[in-house]
C-alpha cells in the first residue's frame, strides 16, 4: 500500500509499478530523473504523487488508468511530457473540468475537449503529444507566437477541423502532427518552422495547398504524402529532399524548384500526376532534371512578383503577420527595397512589412517594388464571444472564450454571482436559478 524510494535511486524500469492495485502512497526519490512508460499504470487505489524536482521526463502513460489519482503536485519544471501520461485519471478529468487546456510548465498536454474555434492560450510554448488527438468538436485552432514546438500526433484525428494559424514563432513540428485531418484545406507554414517531421499529412485527402516555411532544411519522408497538392514551391533552403518525401501526391502538377539539390535527394519518388512539369529560373541550367521528368517535363518559369499573402483577417489584441515580395520560387525581396504603405493607419500600420492591427475595419497594404505595386487587403476584427447566450441548470458549468485574445489578457466578472460564477479561465457555473451577465475585459474593452 506504500512505496519510500531511498533518494540513491536515479532510474526506474518501465513497468515498474505497474497494476499495484492497492498501492495507496508513494514518495518518490529527490534524485529520480525519468518516470518511465507505465511506471504507474493501472495502480487503481493511488490517489495523490509528488513529481520531485529531480524529474526531466515523464514517458508515455506513465500514470494510464490510475483512475483514483486525484491530486498532482509538480515541483519538477521539465517540459518533456510524452502522450497520455495522465491519461483516465481524476486528476485530468478535474482539469478539464477547470479548462479545457490542461497546461504544465507551458505544455499544453490535453485539449481533446477543447470545442469549435480555439485559440490556444499565450501561456503555451509546447503543444504536446497527442494534445488535441481524437478531437471531433474542433474546427479551427488558432496558434499564439509563444508556441514554438508541436509534438507528434499533436492534432491526429481531428475529424472537423478545417483552418489552423500556425503564428509567427513555431520553430519545429515533429512526426504526424496533422495526420487523418481530413477535413483540412489549406497549411501554412511561418517561416520561423526550420523542421518537419514525416507522414506530416497522412489521409489529409482534402489538403490542396501548402506553403512551406522559407526555412525548412530539408523535405523528410512522407512529409506531404496523401495530400491532393497540385502545386508546390520548394524553398531555396531545402538541400535535401527523401526518396518518398512528395509519394502518393497523385495530383501534383507543378513543382517548382530553384536551386541543385545535394547528392542523394529525390523529386519524385512515386509523386506526380502524368502532366507533372518542374519549373526553374531562366538563369538555372538543370540538365540532371531530365533524369527525373525528361524533356518535356521541366520548363523555365517567367519571373512574377507577389505578395505571400492577398488576404488576412487580423485582430487588435492579437499578434500581426509579416508580408513579403516574392518570385514564383519564394525568393523574397528585401524589404528595405520595398516602399511599404497602409491606406488606413488606424486599421492596420506596416514597418518593413510587418503589419500591426490596431482597431476594427478593412485596410489596403501596398508594397512597391521596381515601379510596380502589390497589395493584400486587410480586416481586423474585434474579438468576440465563442457564446452569446447559454441556458443552464444548477450545478452545470460551460466554458466562454474570448476567441483571437491573449487569454492571458482576458479578465472574466458575472453581474451576479449568486446566480453564476466565472473562474479567470472563462468558466462558467450555474448556482441557482436567475440571470446573470458574464463580462470579458481586454485592452479597456468590455464583450
Amino acid at each position: 500500500e506504500e512505496i519510500v524510494m531511498h533518494d540513491n535511486v536515479t532510474l526506474l524500469g518501465s513497468d515498474a509499478f505497474r497494476s499495484c492495485y492497492y498501492l495507496k502512497k508513494i514518495t518518490m526519490s529527490k534524485k529520480l530523473t525519468t518516470i518511465p512508460s507505465w511506471a504507474f499504470a493501472a495502480c487503481y487505489d493511488l490517489e495523490e504523487i509528488t513529481i520531485p524536482e529531480s524529474v526531466t521526463s515523464l514517458e508515455s502513460l506513465a500514470f494510464y488508468g490510475s483512475n483514483s489519482l486525484e491530486k498532482v503536485n509538480f515541483l519538477s519544471k521539465t517540459t518533456n511530457f510524452e502522450n497520455g501520461v495522465f491519461k483516465d485519471t481524476r486528476w485530468l478529468y478535474k482539469q478539464q473540468e477547470i479548462s479545457p487546456f490542461v497546461i504544465i510548465n507551458g505544455v499544453l498536454i490535453d485539449a481533446t475537449t477543447a470545442p469549435g474555434k480555439v485559440v490556444v492560450p499565450n501561456t503555451v510554448k509546447i503543444i504536446n503529444d497527442e494534445a488535441f488527438a481524437g478531437n471531433e468538436e474542433v474546427t479551427e485552432i488558432i496558434i499564439p507566437d509563444t508556441v514554438v514546438r508541436i509534438d507528434e500526433n499533436a492534432f491526429w484525428s481531428c475529424t472537423y477541423l478545417k483552418s489552423i494559424d500556425l503564428g509567427n514563432a513555431v520553430k519545429k513540428i515533429e512526426d504526424s502532427a496533422f495526420s487523418h485531418c481530413p477535413s483540412l484545406t489549406a497549411v501554412v507554414f511561418p517561416d520561423s518552422v526550420e523542421e518537419l517531421g514525416r507522414y506530416m499529412f497522412t489521409e489529409c485527402e482534402s489538403l490542396k495547398h501548402v506553403r512551406l516555411s522559407a526555412n525548412l532544411k530539408q523535405l523528410k519522408d512522407y512529409v506531404l504524402s496523401e495530400t491532393s497538392i497540385t502545386s508546390l514551391v520548394i524553398p531555396s533552403s531545402v538541400t535535401f529532399i527523401e526518396e518518398y518525401a512528395l509519394s502518393y501526391c497523385d495530383e501534383l502538377v507543378e513543382l517548382y524548384l530553384s536551386y541543385d539539390l545535394d547528392d542523394g535527394s529525390y523529386i519524385l519518388g512515386g509523386a506526380g500526376s502524368a502532366d507533372f512539369v518542374v519549373y526553374y529560373p531562366q538563369e538555372q541550367e538543370f540538365d540532371w532534371l531530365n533524369e527525373y521528368v525528361g524533356d518535356m517535363g521541366s520548363r523555365i518559369a517567367q519571373p512574377n512578383y507577389s505578395l505571400n499573402y492577398n488576404t488576412l483577417t487580423l485582430y487588435p489584441s492579437w499578434y500581426g503577420k509579416q508580408l513579403q515580395l516574392e518570385d514564383e520560387f519564394q525568393r523574397s525581396v528585401k524589404s528595405s527595397n520595398i516602399t511599404w504603405k497602409s491606406d488606413n493607419t488606424k486599421v492596420a500600420t506596416v514597418t518593413n512589412g510587418k503589419v500591426t492591427p490596431v482597431s476594427a475595419g478593412t485596410t489596403i497594404i501596398s508594397a512597391s517594388y521596381e515601379n510596380k505595386t502589390y497589395t493584400c487587403t486587410i480586416t481586423v476584427k474585434e474579438p468576440y464571444l465563442n457564446k452569446t447566450k447559454v441556458t443552464l441548470t444548477k450545478g452545470d458549468y460551460t466554458f466562454l472564450s474570448l476567441l483571437s485574445a491573449k487569454t492571458s489578457d482576458v479578465k472574466w466578472t458575472t453581474s451576479d454571482k449568486s446566480v453564476v460564477a466565472v473562474s479567470q479561465a472563462g468558466k462558467i457555473k450555474a448556482k441557482k436559478k436567475g440571470t446573470a451577465t458574464i463580462t470579458a475585459t481586454v485592452g479597456g474593452r468590455k464583450y
